[in-house]
């Protein structure tokens, strides 16, 4: 009901403690997953004041608004926030959005979920290799998908993103 909304989003944006407001942001998501809670979930992404109610916020975005408009959002996202956690899901957030190659290669351990690679510094080939080869990649096919992510990206993976003086990826 309305009344429970307003108390989540309440937690959401001032509970003095971090795991009630990324619980309260979730639950949103859940629940009330509308332009209104889409909004929050932006906003959220980038003021909350700790890295895991962020953190939650693109995950929430990502999971229940895959569009062109949440992949801009990533996008500015991997290199706009000042932490690494946080822009290392915004670029996990991404990838997912092109393919299983993309939601694994920035985790550290493949798997898809944190701890996640800092998308501001370069990816090893090892790694690449890696991820190829646990997303059923054949070797000769990996060259044509690190481009094809870069692309989707907007930066080139085996770089490492930099940030533009518009403040969006180049």
């Amino acid at each position: 009901d309305e009344t429970t909304r307003a108390l989540l989003t309440q937690r959401a944006v001032e509970d003095e403690n971090e795991p009630p407001r990324r619980a309260a942001l979730g639950a949103l998501a859940d629940k009330w997953p509308d332009e209104t809670t889409r909004a929050l979930l932006t906003q959220r992404a980038v003021e909350d004041e700790n890295e895991s109610p962020r953190r939650a916020a693109l995950e929430a975005l990502a999971d229940k608004w895959p569009d062109e408009t949440t992949r801009d959002f990533f996008a500015q996202r991997t290199v706009q926030d000042p932490a690494a956690a946080p822009r290392g899901a915004a670029w996990i957030a991404l990838g997912k959005l092109h393919s299983e190659f993309g939601r694994m290669l920035p985790t550290r351990d493949l798997d898809g979920v944190g701890p996640y690679l800092d998308p501001l510094e370069p990816i090893l080939r090892d790694h690449i290799e890696k991820a190829a080869q646990k997303a059923g990649i054949p070797a000769e096919d990996i060259d044509a998908q690190v481009a094809a992510l870069s692309a989707h990206c907007g930066w080139d993976i085996t770089v490492g993103a930099r940030p533009a003086n518009n403040g969006s990826a180049e």
